[in-house]
């Protein structure tokens, strides 16, 4: 449930050394070469991207990206969960889901964020259709499993317990210090560091704070 400018603090301190170009989430017209970042549901594009095109997209990182559910009982409660935010998109007014959206546990203290507010006046001018289009699609619940992809770092809030777990399906992974699940707006600076360093020199990842 992003935007393209919910890039941009990521961005700033890519460009010069980078052309950085945000794409919609069902975007098909992938530059080529390139390499991929994603975040959740754009993290989980990204890494079927990589495993349809693994000529074309050479490294990628993934934040707080789900790598895919094992069983199809998983698959199912997943499937049920979706449902049931489908339906709060479809019956409640738009500025109420989002507050149960951002109310959901892994996002921890990021309302206080003082970048949040901005980011909630970005998602009023979302299409909640469309919202409900790209759960319907791109849920989790319908994703195959991708936990060993090639040339992939994951990278995960310190404060996301859940996404922590996860990090030990990847082969490369790190946390970032002081966030909790919505990472490339928490902490820009940091994304920023671990994306220049893993597509410059992969396997050496800078020791922030």
């Amino acid at each position: 449930m992003g935007s393209r400018q919910d890039w941009d603090g990521v961005t700033q301190h890519l460009k010069d050394a980078f052309t950085c170009i945000a794409l919609d989430l069902e975007e098909e017209n992938i530059p080529q070469p390139c390499h991929l970042i994603g975040y959740s549901m754009g993290g989980r594009r990204a890494m079927q991207l990589k495993k349809q095109h693994p000529a074309a997209i050479d490294k990628v990182v993934i934040l707080s990206g789900h790598p895919g559910l094992s069983t199809e009982e998983e698959k199912e409660a997943r499937w049920n969960e979706d449902l049931v935010w489908i339906a709060r998109l479809q019956e409640l007014p738009f500025e109420n889901f989002l507050e149960m959206w951002y109310d959901q546990p892994l996002y921890g203290a990021f309302k206080h964020h003082p970048q949040f507010p901005q980011l909630i006046e970005r998602k009023r001018s979302l299409d909640p259709q469309k919202l409900i289009q790209l759960l319907r699609t791109f849920s989790l619940a319908k994703q195959e499993q991708l936990w060993h992809l090639p040339d992939t770092l994951f990278l995960y809030g310190e404060n996301d317990a859940k996404y922590a777990a996860l990090s030990k399906a990847f082969g490369t992974s790190h946390s970032v210090e002081g966030a909790s699940h919505a990472i490339h707006i928490e902490r820009p600076d940091a994304c920023a560091a671990y994306i220049r360093s893993w597509v410059t020199i992969p396997g050496l990842l800078p020791n922030l704070k």
